[in-house]
């Protein structure tokens, strides 16, 4: 079987290292890789989310399955795009995507149905963010408020605001610099407490949990004369103590 997996972290690296290894027989292909997958496969020079050159070169390598690891082709329909030429993939339509793809559609599956969440609003302007965002610092008893910038940031877009002068240059960087194009901003109630991501695979018939993992994500970085936290991740684990801990 021609396997061929997208994507240039090591998160691409360990899958294909899992699948060598359980089937080494497997001829694996990777767009674009790294350094690591060299040793197990064969990297091929194009971006992830250059996706009909991805197209190209399934048919061309006649490739029989394709995980695709990040957010970016998985949002701009790179799974449908090779399920419409017979191909197997691994990763959700673009549809279902758009629950990475957006924090607004995100909060409005939710809410939709009834799934218990932050109270948000989705801004389109810079005055109307400051505004609401200084409403809910306001209210909260941690004095903090949460901004998302809304799309796919790289796991850079949230801030969570303490003061009002980070939520006025946070604001600013969002709506005037556009740091990440023309998005809106998704302001959100801070809610503090303890986090655990539960991720499963599924299809249409089944779920299969994986371990639940605990993030460590603040990384506090300086901006002029304040300082603000970002998100972006420092390290995680994976431990039944995560949960056992708390129960």
């Amino acid at each position: 079987m021609k396997i061929l997996i997208v994507g240039s972290g090591a998160r691409e690296h360990a899958i294909g290292y899992k699948i060598h290894k359980d089937n080494p027989e497997h001829e694996l292909y990777f767009v674009p890789g790294n350094a690591g997958c060299e040793s197990i496969g064969r990297c091929i020079s194009i971006a992830a989310n250059e996706l009909d050159k991805i197209t190209d070169v399934v048919k061309k390598e006649q490739i029989d399955f394709v995980v695709i690891g990040p957010e970016d082709p998985l949002c701009g329909g790179l799974a449908d795009m090779l399920e419409q030429e017979g191909v197997k993939v691994f990763g959700p339509t673009k549809a279902a995507a758009a629950l990475e793809g957006s924090k607004a559609f995100a909060k409005e599956f939710m809410i939709r149905h009834h799934m218990p969440t932050a109270a948000y609003k989705k801004c389109v302007s810079k005055d109307e963010a400051i505004a609401y965002a200084k409403e809910l610092r306001a209210k909260n008893s941690s004095g903090a408020v949460v901004l998302k910038a809304d799309g796919l940031c790289q796991g850079k877009g949230v801030v969570i605001a303490e003061e009002d002068s980070t939520i006025v240059s946070y604001c600013e960087e969002i709506f005037d610099k556009k740091i990440f194009g023309d998005l809106p901003l998704v302001v959100e109630e801070f809610l503090d407490g303890f986090e655990i991501s539960q991720l499963c695979f599924i299809d249409n018939h089944t779920i299969m949990a994986m371990p639940t993992a605990k993030d460590h994500k603040k990384n506090r970085r300086r901006r002029k004369r304040s300082q603000y936290w970002r998100n972006g991740n420092i390290q995680s684990e994976c431990s039944r103590r995560c949960v056992l801990s708390r129960s």
